[in-house]
């Protein structure tokens, strides 16, 4: 925090930071500087030197704390507002918050036009503009039920009552310091990452003050450390009970059910009438967004790493804040690696997965490692699942008498909308589909997403002829043999690791699917 390194942070308590809004306090910025500022200003205090006189010697120990910590956006404008605070001081002339702010923007895009595009610098300067024009008002607004009868002589007031008011005074100082950066930043927040932290306004009144706190008792150890390692040891272990209480109030916070919650992008802020399937490119075992009136499914969570960056900014993206269910159509690792992480973040109602045990007396990673299986629904053929108004899915495999590899023992689902139909096969083998077209002998659909099974070749012609599909989606990512493919005028075929997410969307006309920008 002092030096703004944030390479061993762990992932989870990263996490739980950037949710609460108070991933800030690891990044070099105004409050580094100030605290550097204000012990450089205690010590001067100590050898009776004036601030407006000597302050400007100051400015060297500030640069050096700048580019020793990567002069990154937020520590540059933090510095060239300190740098023009101690010039005011030492030319005896008025301090302005928001002629600072001016100034320090400017000076930063003629050292660097490009900054105007680099979110750091947008955030940084529009949380400091907030804090300027926007925590005076709202100071004013809250303190005015608590302030004293301004026609009551200060004499007359008693000393408890004094006292209470400096307490109130300074906390809702920062309330109101806290809400305005909370305002500044929102917008950012939500155009960028999808995700507004509502606790942060709360979580803020406790963390600033600490990791201010954790950033002056720091920049105390790493000058003690010059002259005593005794005093700099004190001074670490102090350090070491302060960030143990910052990560503990972090994470209390991040606990909420309402701590946070995710804004769609404006291109998806509309209501979804029509069911539609999110084809997310997540190599190996593919996910999936379903969404229709209002609801939400995820097909395959995947694993810690793919739903950390590729599923979760998407369902952010969407504006999704928690899932009907999750439905996974296999039990390894790749489908379910994360589903105790979204188990402990609260993001689904209900989880389903194949009944593999019952048919094949084999179970699969999921049903051995999680602890989330005991209140998994397990799903047989010819079940059905009502996942909106009019649009459903049914379970056709695996079959009673179906063992062998771990994808022919996956989930083939039939999703419903009116006379329209879309047939996950996930990486079936060209038995289980000989074993689908026999089962079934009248199964046909306007879509089919089925990966490649280099083990039991698939996707066959006759198997998309008897289903009458007009548009394959390859999911899986995983590409095609050689030779496997067909060529046939009226078919689509569309290749996820190529294409990127794909949409498919069910419509009265037919059956549309159109690739996604490559966001994820």
């Amino acid at each position: 925090m002092v030096i703004g390194d944030t390479h061993d942070i762990p992932q989870e308590i990263e996490d739980a930071f950037r949710k609460t809004n108070t991933y800030h306090v690891f990044a070099v910025s105004g409050q580094n500087v100030a605290m550097i500022l204000m012990v450089g200003l205690m010590i001067l205090r100590l050898t009776g030197a004036l601030r407006w006189k000597w302050g400007w010697i100051l400015a060297p120990p500030l640069l050096f704390y700048c580019l020793m910590t990567g002069a990154s956006p937020s520590s540059v404008r933090a510095l060239l507002m300190a740098l023009l605070v101690l010039a005011a001081w030492r030319l005896d002339r008025p301090v302005s918050g928001l002629n600072l702010w001016s100034l320090a923007a400017m000076a930063a895009l003629v050292y660097d036009p490009m900054l105007i595009a680099n979110l750091s610098y947008e955030l940084s300067f529009a949380v400091v503009l907030a804090l300027i024009l926007l925590t005076p008002p709202i100071y004013a607004l809250i303190y005015q039920p608590f302030k004293p009868d301004p026609y009551l002589l200060k004499d007359l007031v008693p000393t408890w009552r004094r006292r209470v008011d400096t307490a109130a005074k300074w906390f809702l100082a920062l309330l109101a310091s806290s809400l305005a950066a909370w305002l500044g930043s929102f917008p950012l927040l939500a155009h960028y990452f999808h995700q507004v932290s509502v606790s942060g306004m709360f979580a803020n009144l406790i963390v600033v003050p600490l990791a201010g706190l954790i950033v002056v008792v720091g920049t105390l150890s790493l000058g003690s450390g010059l002259f005593s390692h005794t005093i700099a040891a004190l001074y670490n272990q102090a350090n070491w009970l302060l960030a143990k209480i910052l990560v503990a109030v972090v994470f209390w916070f991040s606990s909420l059910s309402w701590s946070s919650v995710s804004v769609p992008d404006l291109a998806e802020f509309r209501s979804v009438e029509k069911p539609e399937i999110i084809f997310l490119d997540t190599p190996g075992i593919t996910s999936a967004i379903v969404r229709c009136k209002g609801h939400a499914w995820l097909i395959n969570p995947g694993s810690d790493y793919m739903f950390g960056k590729i599923v979760n900014p998407a369902r952010q993206f969407y504006g999704i804040n928690r899932f009907d269910g999750i439905i996974l159509t296999e039990s390894g690792k790749g489908a379910a690696g994360s589903v105790e992480l979204v188990a402990k973040n609260n993001l689904a109602e209900k989880y389903y997965a194949p009944d593999e045990e019952s048919f094949s007396g084999r179970s699969g990673w999921f049903w051995k490692k999680t602890h989330v299986a005991t209140a998994t629904q397990r799903l047989k053929e010819g079940q059905k699942l009502e996942l909106a108004p009019g649009f459903s899915l049914e379970v056709l495999a695996p079959f009673e008498d179906q063992a062998g590899r771990l994808a022919d023992r996956g989930l083939v689902l039939l999703f419903r909308y009116k006379d329209r139909a879309l047939l996950w096969a996930g990486r079936i083998g060209s038995e289980v589909e000989q074993k689908l077209l026999a089962k079934y002998p009248g199964l046909h659909c306007d879509v089919v997403a089925e990966g490649f099974n280099p083990q039991d070749p698939n996707l066959g012609e006759n198997w998309i002829h008897e289903l009458k599909a007009a548009k394959i989606i390859e999911v899986c990512g995983v590409g095609l043999k050689p030779g496997a493919e067909f060529s046939s005028p009226t078919l689509d075929w569309w290749k996820l690791n190529r294409t990127g997410a794909l949409r498919a969307e069910f419509s009265d006309n037919g059956f549309e699917v159109k690739p996604l920008m490559p966001a994820f």
